[in-house]
Formats: structure tokens, sequence, C-alpha cells
């Protein structure tokens, strides 16, 4: 059992957009541990049978004290998917020490059946069972080299056009008898691998986009436009993080919101949060929306860049003339709290330096 720190994180400060979400990690840390084999009566899953070290909580007490931030607008969130893809640059030897300082700052990737429950005899030699939860390290690697590839391919697709197609041209093949467009991408040490991909590279894909005999991949070709690698990649990559969100990301009502703007939708788990950085990329709001400073607007924005603070020059030109006006100020924020009193000032009496009117 882990106990959550309350974290005095207002309710709005954890919202961009329709999005939102909390998560939380160990205060004491992780570590790389061994001597572990996943449970036979939890009926582990094919990726919880596979081989440690295993990542657990630091120290021997389970109930941890786990300190919660909001993974969707804090600062050091805001390239999260890019972060996390950062590993797989790392070999065989650095990449345990990469991924647990990855783990001490947003804690666990995923949930069950993801995280097993674990179990190695008791070192007290009594016959019992010593139990804990954990990640292997290679469900980390597996993942780290996935998010990587789909990354870097991203970052090929959303070149000028004519690199574009020069650089998927190298993992995109069209088949015209039967119509068919398939995909074949590896990943060695960051770096992408063309087709033909040998098996000994650290991530290796090889799909279907579109296939003619299929309802939807007939109606994905006549999508696209012959040779068009670019569209192609775009379809193949939404596909791949539709995939994460619908298994990592739930759609949730929030009685803290206006009814119009109560669904909004949370990360269940590390993954989803990663993903759904990287899906926000994707569809152009790279940086989160925000409050407009100005106090009298109610609008939220998606910036250009990250220095920008209000919504429109209007709004921006009304906060410049307000900060010089406080009696205007003090006046608006009295109506938006509801309180309708009006302050009472007393005149300052004019300094006349001791001297004394007299008649």
């Amino acid at each position: 059992m882990c106990r959550q720190r309350r974290a005095e994180i207002p309710f709005a400060e954890t919202v961009t957009g329709p999005l939102t979400g909390m998560l939380a990690f160990p205060i004491q840390g992780f570590r790389w541990a061994g001597g572990y084999e996943p449970d036979p009566m939890d009926r582990p899953s094919a990726g919880q049978m596979q081989p440690g070290p295993w990542l657990v909580f630091n120290g021997t007490d389970e109930r941890v004290l786990q300190r919660r931030y909001a993974v969707m607008t804090t600062e050091s969130c805001r390239d999260l998917h890019r972060t996390f893809a950062r590993l797989a640059r790392h070999g065989p030897d650095s990449f345990p020490r990469h991924a647990l300082r990855f783990a001490n700052r947003f804690g666990w990737l995923g949930d069950r059946p993801d995280r097993a429950v674990l179990r190695r005899p008791s070192l007290a030699g009594t016959g019992h069972w010593d139990y804990c939860e954990g990640e292997s390290w290679i469900f980390w690697q597996e993942m780290a080299m996935e998010c990587a590839g789909l990354i870097a391919l991203w970052d090929e697709a959303t070149k000028d056009a004519a690199a574009a197609r020069t650089a998927l041209g190298q993992f995109v093949r069209w088949q015209e008898s039967p119509r068919e467009v398939t995909i074949e991408v590896g990943l060695r040490a960051g770096r992408l691998v063309p087709r033909p991909v040998p098996f000994d590279v650290d991530w290796r894909r090889e799909d279907n986009i579109a296939v003619e005999w299929h309802r939807v991949g007939d109606y994905r070709l006549r999508r696209l436009a012959a040779g068009d690698v670019v569209g192609a990649t775009r379809m193949f990559l939404y596909d791949e993080v539709n995939k994460k969100l619908a298994a990592h990301v739930i759609p949730r009502l929030y009685h803290e919101r206006p009814r119009e703007d109560a669904l909004m939708f949370a990360p269940r788990t590390l993954i989803g949060a990663i993903y759904l950085h990287f899906a926000r990329e994707m569809a152009g709001r790279s940086h989160p929306s925000r409050a407009c400073a100005d106090p009298r607007c109610h609008e939220t924005f998606v910036p250009d860049h990250g220095k920008r603070r209000y919504c429109s020059d209007a709004c921006r030109k009304r906060a410049d003339y307000d900060r010089h006006q406080p009696e205007r100020v003090a006046a608006v924020r009295q109506r938006r709290t509801g309180d309708s009193t009006t302050p009472i000032t007393t005149p300052k009496p004019a300094n006349d330096h001791g001297r004394q009117r007299t008649e």
C-alpha cells in the first residue's frame, strides 16, 4: 500500500484544454533489484514473465509516501514524451541509470498488468515469501525504444515536403497488385534504420497501413494519393498513438468544471501522459493552454510561444491600461468575488511641515 501526500494543487492548475491529470512518484525513490520472480498466483501475463532486474520501491517498507504532481501542466512535463524517448539513446550499460533517474522524477510507467506482483524467499530464512510490485528493465527499454521510433518518424514527416518524401520513402512501400501500403522501420541507438530492417536492431516494426481487400484499407487508399508516403506515415503514427491512448487514457466528468466543459481526458498511467503530450504535439498544440493574464478576461488560449500571457492584443492593452489604474482593478476584483461593499478611503492630510495656519 502506498500513502499519497495530499498535494496542495488547485484543480484549475492541472487543466490544459480538455486534458487534466495527477500522477505520483515515491519520495524515497526507486531502485533496480534482482532475485525476484513474478508471483504465479497473480496470473502474470506474458509481459510480466520477463526476467529482471525489476524497478521496485527504494527500501524495504512498501508503505511509501508519494508526492503528486500535475502531469499535463507542470513545466518539467511539457516535453515529457521527448524526455522519455531520449532514454533510447543509451546502451545496455547506461540505460538502467538514466531510466532510474527518469522514474525518480515521474514514477512508474504503467499499472496492472504492466506492473507485476513479485516475490522472493524471505531474507529471514523463515520459509515465507517477501512480496512487492515492480516493472521489468526489459519493459522500460521496450517502451522507450517504441516511443523514440515513433517520434523520430514524426520528425521526418514534419520536414519540408521534398525532404519528407525522400526520408520516408526509405520506410514506406507502395504495391500496385494487390494495392497495399506497408511500412518497415527500425531503430538502433536512437536512429531510424531503413528497410530492409535487420532483426538485430533495438526496435522494429513491419505493418500494413492500407490494403485494398479490407474495407478500412480500401477507404484509406482512396484518400491517399499514389506514392504519398508522408500521408501514409501519418496514418501509421495516428494508429499507433491511438492504441496507446485507448489503453492508458480515460474520459471523465469533472464537477469542478462548467457543465459544457465537464468532459475531460485524464491519463491513467505515465505512459498515457507521455502519449497525450505526443498527441498534443501532433495536433499542433505544443504549448499548453493557459488562462489570459487580463483579470477581466475569462478565456483560455493556446500560446504560440512560451512567453505569451494574453489571448489578444486588446486584452494586453487593457491590462497595461489597468496597471496604471489601481482603483479600477480593485473594483473589478470586488465584482468578480461578489463583494458588493465599497471600500472607504480617507483623504491624506496635506503636509504643512508643522506650520500653523492663522486667520
